[in-house]
């Protein structure tokens, strides 16, 4: 996966976070190689993203849908995402993560198709209007020549109207995300904790709930249990070790968390399909080094 991520840090922003106007927390820009892995993930703000081409699918909560070129993504705060691309038709698409801004998603009717919830928005003959706006962003927060932080800001302004003006999603400034949920927060302790001993009595206290209750609510949400979700993170994290390090596989193994390197390879096996030294020999050979 081709990502570039560039931080919009508060000693640099012109926006002040206290004056509840939205500011802009980062730009990256991302486009499917054959390494991409992505699992669902969630952030204390909202997150928008611009599809400049290719196709595949967005899943948020429970919901998937279908993307491609010209498709604008609207992520509120706290709800779980993640993306799928296409192998044959690679998609490459602007995100941009923006802090002090709620979106009011409107409620359907009983008869609407749920799963058409207004989230992904086809953008048609304001494709290259809006994908403008991405680059602008993009490109004043990478070369950070004088005054980028107000021309970063007047871009994210435009396109915060573009919304009030073109969707029903009524942006509201300075107003507070919905609470986080439980198995969120259980998910982000994972993700920032996955390289020590990890227990489920551990993410049952993060989240103040028992452990039924939080395997429960965490594989309906997730897809998969709190400690199936530990083991997939690991193996995600050892499959670029493996690529972009010489490190041997015991030493992978224990820099992931996992406690001997004969589980690790027997875990690996299971969820890659092949041993660890076969996945590292397979990317080497396919020009991932």
């Amino acid at each position: 996966m081709s990502n570039s991520r560039f931080m919009f840090s508060d000693a640099e922003s012109a926006i002040d976070s206290a004056s509840g106007t939205p500011r802009l927390q980062y730009i990256t820009h991302s486009k499917y190689e054959a390494d991409w892995c992505s699992v669902p993930h969630s952030h204390p703000f909202a997150e928008f993203i611009c599809i400049e081409s290719g196709e595949g699918q967005y899943r948020i909560d429970t919901n998937t849908y279908y993307v491609q070129r010209g498709a604008l993504i609207v992520i509120p705060a706290n709800r779980l995402h993640t993306e799928q691309s296409s192998e044959t038709d690679p998609l490459a698409y602007y995100a941009m993560g923006v802090a002090n801004i709620s979106l009011h998603v409107p409620e359907l009717s009983p008869e609407e198709d749920k799963t058409m919830r207004p989230l992904i928005f086809s953008l048609g003959a304001h494709t290259e209007q809006v994908r403008s706006l991405f680059a602008g962003v993009y490109r004043e927060i990478k070369k950070q020549e004088a005054g980028y932080e107000l021309m970063a800001a007047s871009l994210l302004f435009q396109f915060i109207v573009f919304l009030l003006r073109q969707t029903p999603l009524a942006p509201c400034a300075g107003c507070e995300p919905p609470p986080r949920l439980d198995f969120a927060a259980v998910k982000e302790y994972i993700d920032e904790h996955y390289t020590d001993r990890i227990t489920l009595a551990q993410l049952a206290d993060v989240a103040h709930t028992s452990k039924f209750h939080l395997s429960h609510k965490f594989s309906e949400q997730m897809g998969i249990p709190p400690v199936a979700y530990l083991i997939e993170k690991r193996i995600t994290e050892a499959k670029q070790l493996l690529v972009s390090t010489q490190m041997s596989v015991a030493d992978i193994a224990s820099a992931v968390g996992f406690p001997s390197a004969c589980q690790f390879s027997q875990r690996f096996k299971r969820s890659a399909g092949c041993s660890p030294a076969e996945y590292r020999r397979c990317r080497h050979s396919a020009g991932h080094k």
